[in-house]
């Protein structure tokens, strides 16, 4: 389950980073979602929308419920160094969007 997905309610498309491989095994791995055909087919997505404070970004929480999904790359690989240097590049933009915010407001 995700909680907060930025458009999470009307994407055609999710990227998910999931654990697998079980206990002894575990990894993270990125695989793709592609919301129309699971939910055409019932595949157990269930996609939520939230209320935010700005409507403009509006938010949804996800839950995967053997939901089919692409694996993206190769089996043994583990992603969690991709998904860091990935949130600190948005960390990044976020904070940018956020000062030239501020600006126009003063």
């Amino acid at each position: 389950e995700a909680a907060q997905v930025l458009d999470g309610h009307s994407a055609g498309l999710l990227l998910v980073a999931a654990h697998a491989g079980g206990f002894a095994r575990s990894r993270t791995l990125l695989f793709l979602v592609r919301t129309e055909e699971a939910e055409r087919r019932g595949d157990g997505l269930v996609r939520t929308r939230r209320p935010t404070l700005d409507p403009t970004r509006p938010q949804a929480s996800v839950q995967f419920r053997d939901t089919a999904a692409e694996l993206l790359g190769e089996e043994p690989a583990d992603v969690l160094a991709v998904l860091a240097a990935t949130g600190r590049r948005a960390a990044v933009l976020l904070a940018a969007e956020a000062v030239g915010t501020a600006r126009e407001a003063l």
